[in-house]
């Protein structure tokens, strides 16, 4: 049985990964190309007994690339290892997606397009796809990629068009007629036939010059050429000027375009169709209003986060209940020994820990995928980016850093959202800045304790602006480490159309699936560890007070590290105690001083007459369990989206900061 493989190449929100979840179904994994996290998504589908292997590369504009997701793409396409690359053409922005149609022709790869034509509005595709057959000699089918017939459309022309011979020299040396003797000086001194390579080398790519040690045969062959003439622009102005000659009848062309930000641009092509059902143009003018922008934006986020954690405590407490009833079940029918403890409250316990994020997860990304679909997320981009830019982010950053303020877990899922890897990384490096639901409890019991209550609003208010300032801080520090080629950003603004159902609930679920899937693989082993630290050493069958675990002899350990702090080891150790949820510190002092469970008053009455806590130190303790590491849920989270160094970072960096800060706040202080 033979099986093909095929390769799902487009502009970013074209709808490849639509096409692959009808193609395929669920049936789909994501795996990382070699020597980089960037996510590719493969599935296996069968159809007529021919079983297919279907890629969906990272979205690109072009094969001259700026992100690493685009540079992946060229690289695997250079390989030429598919046998047939389908390009996705969103129907909205055909001119640019049709001059990367003949950049891909350059690279003389075996080709077909798939128009997705959303909810079956453009009513010329099939006229515009004859014509693109006869001027470019590709093969395409119009189809609406949410629809379950579009598997069949899909295969039915690829089976129909197998045994087409793909040629393109005679139409690419029309496009590229005004460069025809460099073309054939470089082709006979090289021996090259490939066009694309060709033209790489006179746009001076030096990836591909290097590549084949051309920099200096190529600067003596063009040595006579005029040293003036832009390549670049020139072989760009070829292909849109050939698309223009022959299909601009067929494409409609019209739109319009603002600056954004820093050289970032916004785009908006209606093609002379009626491309949805909503007028763009009057939605626009509300949404992406000078004044009331950005105010509607904050409420419906504001809506959003509220909805997300309100709504989502609920499921929480009940999973957190039900892991609490199943742990004492087993409890009163397993004998109480060591191999019990690890199940209960090592296992058990880490898996609580990883489900019991779950619902604010799914609630978030529910909301993002209705915002995505709609044709609302693209243009937050635009709203926000001079704001975000003095970070060096784009203004999709701002979503998954408002996200913060609930829970950072699923905030760090929404840089997904974001198709630039580094803003990624450096948004998901700011979000545990952002004071979590989590760090609360700590706040308000030491606040209670030592702060008259006309000052308690304050300081709480002042933790949480602190923490935003660390977090632009940070986002300045990690712009400036990592060093990347600035790029003009060109944002699309896709027509506003009605989510479907059925894909808001496939793109939770996927994230659900992957969040357990890999995330877990890294919190339960962590959550294994702190009950093993907490837990031994074992003394008469029995693990012995807290004090005396090993956990504690850690904190004994590194007290005089965290001493000029105003800390001691009971400190120390309810911050490793803190690792496993933030509000765990609170339960660790209430352990020591041998309270109840949930005895507030008596844990403030405690920590009111011990003689380590002053309103200095507890100030210095506060700054610190805002800063520093995240919780074991957080680092399995940017272990999966960005590989150990990135785990390993977050762990690291938050409490070296944390450390200084702390530090200079008590040591200052005690000066006076």
């Amino acid at each position: 049985m033979k099986n093909i493989k095929i390769a799902l190449v487009g502009n970013t929100n074209a709808g490849k990964t639509t096409l692959l979840n009808t193609l395929c179904g669920l049936n789909q994994e994501t795996s990382n190309y070699p020597g980089t996290t960037v996510e590719l998504f493969k599935a296996e589908t069968k159809y007529e007994e021919i079983e297919y292997e279907i890629t969906d590369l990272p979205g690109t504009y072009s094969l001259t690339p700026f992100s690493e997701e685009e540079k992946v793409t060229r690289e695997i396409l250079q390989k030429n290892e598919f046998d047939l690359v389908v390009q996705v053409i969103e129907s909205k922005f055909k001119k640019r997606s049709l001059a990367f149609t003949l950049e891909l022709m350059e690279m003389e790869l075996p080709l077909m397009i798939v128009v997705n034509n959303k909810d079956n509005v453009w009513h010329k595709a099939d006229f515009f796809l004859q014509n693109i057959k006869k001027h470019l000699g590709i093969s395409g089918i119009n189809l609406n990629a949410f629809e379950k017939k579009a598997k069949e459309l899909f295969f039915y022309e690829i089976t129909k068009n197998k045994s087409q011979i793909i040629n393109y020299e005679k139409i690419l040396n029309e496009v590229h007629n005004s460069l025809q003797n460099e073309i054939v000086k470089i082709k006979k001194e090289f021996k090259i036939n490939n066009l694309w390579i060709i033209l790489k080398f006179l746009e001076n790519d030096q990836e591909i010059i290097t590549k084949f040690q051309a920099t200096d045969k190529l600067a003596s062959l063009l040595k006579e050429a005029d040293t003036d003439k832009n390549y670049s622009l020139e072989i760009k102005n070829n292909r849109f000027h050939f698309i223009e000659f022959h299909l601009s009848k067929y494409l409609g062309f019209g739109g319009r375009q603002g600056k954004c930000g820093n050289g970032a641009h916004r785009f908006q092509n209606q093609e002379n169709c009626n491309c949805s059902f909503f007028n763009t143009d009057k939605i626009d003018a509300l949404l992406l209003n000078k004044w009331l922008g950005i105010p509607i934006f904050l409420c419906l986020m504001w809506f959003i986060f509220q909805t997300t954690f309100t709504l989502g405590a609920i499921p929480m407490d009940w999973i957190d209940g039900l892991i609490g009833l199943f742990q004492e079940k087993l409890v009163s029918v397993l004998p109480q020994n060591l191999l019990s403890s690890v199940l209960i409250d090592g296992v058990i316990g880490g898996v609580g820990a990883t489900l019991v994020f779950l619902p604010p997860i799914m609630f978030l990304f529910f909301f993002l995928s209705i915002l995505q679909q709609s044709g609302y997320l693209a243009r937050t981009a635009y709203l926000l980016d001079n704001l975000m830019q003095k970070i060096g982010l784009g203004g999709k950053s701002f979503v998954p850093l408002l996200m913060g303020f609930g829970c950072s877990v699923p905030a760090i899922m929404a840089t997904r959202t974001l198709t630039s890897r580094k803003d990624r990384i450096i948004t998901s490096m700011m979000v545990p800045f952002m004071s979590c639901g989590a760090k609360l409890p700590v706040y308000t019991v030491f606040i209670a304790a030592f702060f008259e209550e006309q000052w308690q609003g304050t300081v709480l208010f002042s933790l949480y602006v602190f923490g935003i300032l660390m977090s632009v801080f940070s986002g300045f520090f990690f712009n400036k480490f990592m060093k990347d080629k600035k790029s003009h950003l060109l944002l699309e603004l896709p027509s506003y159309t009605l989510p479907k159902l059925k894909n808001i609930c496939r793109a939770v679920w996927i994230s659900a699936r992957e969040f357990l899937y890999k995330a877990g693989r890294v919190i339960l082993p962590l959550a294994v560890i702190l009950w093993f630290l907490f837990t031994f050493p074992i003394q008469n069958n029995e693990s012995v007070p807290i004090e005396e675990s090993y956990a504690a002899q850690i904190g004994k350990t590194v007290e005089p590290v965290f001493e000029p702090l105003g800390f001691d080891w009971r400190i120390s150790t309810g911050l490793i105690a803190g690792l496993g949820a933030k509000e765990v510190f609170i339960a660790t002092f209430g352990a020591m001083y041998s309270l109840e469970e949930n005895d507030e008053e008596g844990l403030i009455l405690q920590l009111q007459n011990d003689p380590i806590f002053t309103p200095l130190s507890v100030l210095s303790l506060l700054i610190f369990v805002l800063i520093y590491t995240p919780c074991v849920a957080v680092i399995g989270v940017l272990k999966q989206e960005f590989g150990w160094n990135w785990g390993f970072i977050g762990l690291i960096y938050p409490t070296v900061l944390a450390w200084i800060l702390s530090f200079s706040v008590y040591q200052i202080g005690s000066m006076f």
